[in-house]
């Protein structure tokens, strides 16, 4: 006898998969974000491997921090002195560190928590998607004023990463809104049969013996 194909219980496996290859994705990118802006923090680097913009807002408060303690030298920013000085007197380096800190590890944890809701809510993962894909169009201004004509290498690596981690939430989007459709497995329920009790022959009844053979 040929088996029953549930092809409804293939396809919930299948898109569940998919849900969780574009979690398990997306908390790559979030973990080497995160970590990206602590090296920046402290060290003033990050990995192209990031999302953009808490590495953006990272960047210039540790930009502001360094010219404000004195890290720069006019003719490194390419200024006058007198701009330099300027500049310095504008701003409070460390309250810009800190102010740029708040909104990049704001990012971040949005990015966290649709990935730790994700696994329970698949819808999570398409407001994942979302974000991750307003980051990469924040992403594509800075590329074409900055990166394509000082450091095309790390622009390219920038816009290949986010592509690389936006077609996983894509495809993890579209299998949860498949999901969702899909109708809910019906559970087999196991019914018990009531046991025959064993019936004595006529020969048995007319002999009074109403003991069965085996």
């Amino acid at each position: 006898m040929t088996p029953h194909f549930d092809h409804n219980k293939f396809l919930r496996v299948k898109y569940t998969k998919n849900c969780a290859v574009a979690r398990n994705m997306f908390l790559f990118a979030c973990i080497i974000t995160a970590v990206s802006l602590v090296l920046m923090a402290l060290f003033g680097v990050t990995f192209t491997f990031s999302a953009y913009l808490p590495v953006a807002f990272m960047e210039q408060g540790k930009f502001d921090f360094d010219v404000d303690s004195g890290a720069y030298t006019a003719e490194e920013l390419g200024i006058s002195e007198q701009a330099l000085l300027e500049y310095q007197e504008s701003i409070d380096g460390t309250l810009s560190l800190v102010s740029s800190a708040i909104p990049a590890v704001i990012i971040v944890g949005c990015f966290f928590i649709c990935w730790a809701l994700a696994k329970k809510y698949p819808v999570f993962t398409i407001i994942a998607a979302v974000l991750y894909g307003l980051d990469t169009l924040l992403l594509i201004p800075d590329l074409i004023s900055y990166y394509l004509p000082y450091d095309i290498r790390s622009g390219a690596f920038f816009l290949i990463y986010h592509g690389w981690v936006l077609f996983y939430l894509i495809n993890g989007s579209i299998s949860a809104a498949k999901l969702r459709k899909l109708p809910e497995p019906i559970e087999s329920v196991a019914v018990e049969l009531p046991v025959a009790e064993a019936v004595p022959s006529e020969a048995a009844v007319e002999t009074g013996d109403t003991t069965s053979e085996v």
